[in-house]
Parts: C-alpha cells; sequence; structure tokens
C-alpha cells in the first residue's frame, strides 16, 4: 500500500455529533505522524482542514464552504495542485483542452457536491453525438481523476463518474499499405530532407516524435544503428498565448520507449544522404534553419504524394509505422524482436495493433501445407480410412 501523502486524511463524526478529521502531515520512517483536528460544525472543520493543507505547502485555498465549490473551481485547483508537477506539457495541455473546451461549457457552474451522473453523462453522450468517441474517452479520464480526489478530499459525498459509460465506437484498425502502394509512394517521396524523413520512418517504424528528436550522436555509423532516447512534441507556449507554440524534448513515455534499433541497407543509404546535407547540423532531419522539423510540414508532405498517387490506403505519418511492421511480419519476423524495435511494453500490443497481414500473404502461408513430406498419398474411400485406422497406434 502506498503512503498517504501530506494533507490527506479522513473525516468522520462521532456519536457525539463531534466532527474529527485525522491528516497526515508527515512520516518517521515507515511512521505516519498525524494531526488531529475537530469541531462540532462540519463546515468549520473543513476550514481547519483546507488551513492545514494549505499551511503543509499545497497551495490550496480555504474553502469557506465546501457546498459553495463549482465544478470549474475544482477542476482548476486540481489541475494546478495535483497534476502539473507529474504530467508531461503535452499531456497537461490535452487535459486543459478537454477542461474548457468540454467540460466547464457543460457543467462548469454546478456546485461540486451537487453533480450527478446524468449531467456527466450528458457530456459523453453529445461527443459520441458529434463523432468524437476519443474525446469523450479523454474527457472520461479527466472527470474519472479529478472527482476521485474530490472525494478523497472529502469534497463530495461519493464520484458520480462511476456511473458513466462511456460510448465507443467500433474500432476501426489502421490499413498497412500494400506492397504496391508502398512502392508507388517510394518513388513519390522527394529526394530532400522531407523525403528522406519520410522514408526512414517506413525504413525504421519510428514514432514521428522520435524521428524529429535524432541527433547525430544517436547515430553509431561503424555499428549502423540509431539509438532512442527521446521525443519531441509540440506544446503551448509558456506565455498562456493559445496560439502560440514550442517543441520540447522529453524521454520516452516508457523504459521500452528507449532502445537502439539495427538499421537496414535502405535506412544506411538514407543517412548517408543527410550526412552530406546536414552534417553541419547537431540535428539529423533539420529545416533549412537547422531547427527539427515541424511534424505539420512532414504531414503536408505525406499529404501532397497522396493526392499525387493512386494509393487508396489513407496515408498518415503513423501508416508508415504500420506498413513497416506489416512488411517485417510478412518476412517472418521475430515478434518479440519487431516488439522491441517498435518499442512496445507488451507483445501483444505489436500482434493486436500494428500488423495488417495482407490475404495474398495469408494465402501464399496456407499454400505451405501443399509442400508437406505427408501430401502425396490420396484417400480413395471408406475402406482406405478403415484401414489407415486399423494400422495407426494411437
Amino acid at each position: 500500500m502506498s503512503k498517504r501523502q501530506n494533507g490527506e486524511g479522513t473525516i468522520f463524526q462521532r456519536k457525539s455529533g463531534l466532527w474529527c478529521a485525522e491528516l497526515t502531515i508527515g512520516y518517521e520512517g515507515r511512521k505516519r505522524i498525524k494531526k488531529s483536528l475537530s469541531s462540532m460544525d462540519r463546515e468549520e472543520l473543513l476550514k481547519k482542514v483546507n488551513e492545514e493543507r494549505r499551511k503543509l505547502g499545497l497551495g490550496l485555498p480555504v474553502l469557506l464552504e465546501s457546498n459553495s465549490v463549482t465544478v470549474e473551481e475544482w477542476l482548476d485547483e486540481w489541475l494546478k495542485n495535483y497534476k502539473e508537477a507529474s504530467l508531461r506539457a503535452k499531456t497537461i495541455d490535452l487535459y486543459k483542452t478537454v477542461i474548457e473546451k468540454h467540460v466547464k461549457p457543460a457543467i462548469g457552474k454546478i456546485k461540486l457536491s451537487k453533480l450527478n451522473a446524468a449531467q456527466i453523462q450528458g457530456i459523453y453522450n453529445g461527443l459520441a453525438k458529434e463523432g468524437k468517441y476519443n474525446m469523450a474517452g479523454k474527457t472520461n479520464v479527466v472527470l474519472s481523476q479529478a472527482l476521485t480526489m474530490a472525494l478523497k478530499v472529502n469534497l463530495v459525498p461519493a464520484n458520480p463518474n462511476t456511473a458513466c459509460v462511456v460510448p465507443k465506437k467500433a474500432q476501426a484498425k489502421i490499413a498497412a499499405m500494400s506492397k504496391e502502394e508502398q512502392a508507388l509512394f517510394e518513388n513519390a517521396c522527394r529526394d530532400n530532407v522531407y523525403g528522406r524523413a519520410l522514408l526512414f520512418l517506413l525504413q525504421t517504424g519510428l514514432r514521428v516524435g522520435e524521428l524529429i528528436a535524432l541527433m547525430w550522436e544517436d547515430y553509431d555509423e561503424d555499428s549502423g544503428t540509431i539509438s532512442v532516447n527521446k521525443t519531441a512534441v509540440r506544446v503551448s507556449a509558456p506565455t498562456g498565448n493559445k496560439n502560440k507554440t514550442e517543441v520540447m524534448v522529453n524521454p520516452p513515455k516508457t523504459q521500452t520507449g528507449e532502445r537502439v534499433i539495427p538499421l537496414s541497407k535502405r535506412a544506411i543509404d538514407i543517412m548517408g544522404k543527410q550526412k552530406n546535407d546536414e552534417s553541419k547540423n547537431t540535428i539529423i532531419f533539420s529545416s533549412a534553419a537547422g531547427t527539427m522539423l515541424d511534424e505539420r510540414n512532414l504531414r503536408r508532405e505525406i499529404a501532397n504524394i497522396a493526392s499525387a498517387t493512386k494509393i487508396k490506403t489513407h496515408l498518415t505519418l503513423h501508416v508508415l509505422r504500420h506498413t513497416f511492421a506489416t512488411r517485417m511480419a510478412e518476412k517472418g519476423a521475430n515478434v518479440k524482436a519487431l516488439s522491441k524495435i517498435l518499442g512496445h511494453s507488451t507483445i501483444q500490443m505489436t500482434l493486436d495493433v500494428y500488423t495488417d497481414i495482407k490475404k495474398d500473404f495469408i494465402k501464399d502461408t496456407m499454400s505451405l501445407l501443399d509442400d508437406n513430406e505427408c501430401g502425396n498419398s490420396t484417400v480413395t474411400g471408406k475402406g482406405d480410412i478403415a484401414q489407415s485406422q486399423s494400422n495407426s497406434s494411437d
């Protein structure tokens, strides 16, 4: 069981009517140091509890009356004091978007203690009706966490989100390009940094953020390997201007995301061309100004290829990763090795999500049965079956 954080505790009422609170204010080794507070009035006790939390440096304001706290007030405090220090900037951006665009307009002014499941369900159903199933799921994540914490600090009697159901759309599997489409795509890639970047994604299965963050120091020319140890993400600038963004470089989300990938001959050729053009820069795939490529420009490049070719598969940057995994699987790659190359945390993820084995390959695989050693005999009738059974030792 994990330790309580400073300021966490419980509030309860004794038979005498006295309201009591026990707060964790620190630890001596594994022993919890507690502080007890009490009052005959619950709201008065809550004032004392919140004042104690504020003294502990949690930054929470004194809530004069728990019944006066609105949903939007709590979400702001929850995000600032419980999440910002532990989440990546990209995730904080996402949480803020969910709260500002989808939660506050719908239920922001409602008193937190009066919030019910039907009001929350209305948000999920409305997003699903607009076809925003993914956003409904993200909104559920935010509200689930925020209301769970509100319950822990005794601002709500129960978490109403637990009674809600998030509508889900049937998962559409991202299709990989066929071999013919891949050939068309490769021929359409320009011999510049953008075309080479797309081809490199197709040869390595890297995530686009991983590719953008690659430095020349990550490339070992002698061994022909690339070290993946960071990822680039675009986030809102700290100025507060929603229209201003900046690129941040973070370590991979998981330990399996950090890996060393052996490069194919074609990938090494791409590195050679890039080195001739960009060796003066620290970034492998850099813009004309020597900065990291903008993912938006890569998306624009792949959209131009889609419109200029007869490729039927819906082309996105992530399709290149799917296509890489599919080609590897079709060639009989060891699934565990492929999982490590892709940076997956489990082999099942590789099997379930990133391979789209084509019908022709499945047909070719089944035809292997035609080449087995037992395929020369023929069964001519019931007598043959009976004779075969009588000769069997099983």
